[in-house]
């Protein structure tokens, strides 16, 4: 018995193959898109922590270096060396709110871009099937 090649049917399995493959390109060129929006923010979080370390660090220098003991003429004696370190001391506690909340922000950029790359692969991985798919239909067609 001959077998009857419907090439008309094998055409339009490649052509829906050959369109399910450009749809998973087209999902994994936007997670790309994600993925460099995310790469850029964490970037600057990045900076801006330098930054506010520098802040940090310069702040903190202020009274436990030698100009925390300034003499009578700096004006860092007595109540006054009180008031102003008791506000640098909330400062610093902000401050160091913030850097950790940069920190946990980071955490969380890292941990979305590790499962973005990964949805990235695999949809490349399925748009790679779908197109082999359709290129074996295409053969099949006498």
């Amino acid at each position: 018995m001959v077998e009857i090649i419907d090439n008309d049917l094998y055409a339009q399995n490649a052509r829906n193959c050959q369109l399910s493959g450009d749809q998973k390109k087209q999902e994994a060129d936007n997670v790309g898109a994600k993925i460099e929006r995310l790469e850029a923010a964490k970037k600057i979080l990045d900076e801006q922590l330098v930054l506010l370390n520098g802040k940090i660090d310069g702040a903190e220098s202020l009274f436990n270096g030698s100009a925390g003991d300034m003499s009578p003429a700096g004006n860092w004696k007595g109540d006054l060396k009180k008031e102003c370190k008791f506000h640098f001391e909330r400062g610093i506690t902000n401050l160091t709110d913030m850097e950790n909340n940069y920190q946990d922000t980071l955490k969380n950029i890292n941990g979305e871009l590790v499962k973005l790359k990964a949805s990235q692969l695999d949809l490349l991985g399925a748009a790679q099937s779908f197109w082999d798919q359709a290129q074996s239909w295409w053969n099949s067609i006498q």
